[in-house]
């Protein structure tokens, strides 16, 4: 993991249980971190999350699906 430098990170749920995890994005320097879960409850121990969207993960994503266009590659 400690090659990876994201874009953005997008976290569903709660709070993350692998410390190696939560260790690589401690020390990510991105911009953008969405956390979406569906409780008013912010389990962001890293203090990384800019944005935080209250909503059912499944809706969130088949809302998502739709704006999602596939790279293609010549």
């Amino acid at each position: 993991l400690s090659h990876l430098e994201p874009d953005c990170i997008l976290h569903f749920g709660d709070r993350l249980i692998s410390k190696p995890l939560q260790t690589w994005l401690s020390k990510s320097s991105t911009s953008t971190y969405l956390m979406v879960a569906d409780h008013p409850v912010c389990y962001d121990t890293s203090h990384k999350a800019t944005h935080r969207i209250m909503t059912d993960p499944h809706v969130f994503c088949q809302q998502l699906l739709p704006l999602i266009h596939p790279r293609v590659s010549w």
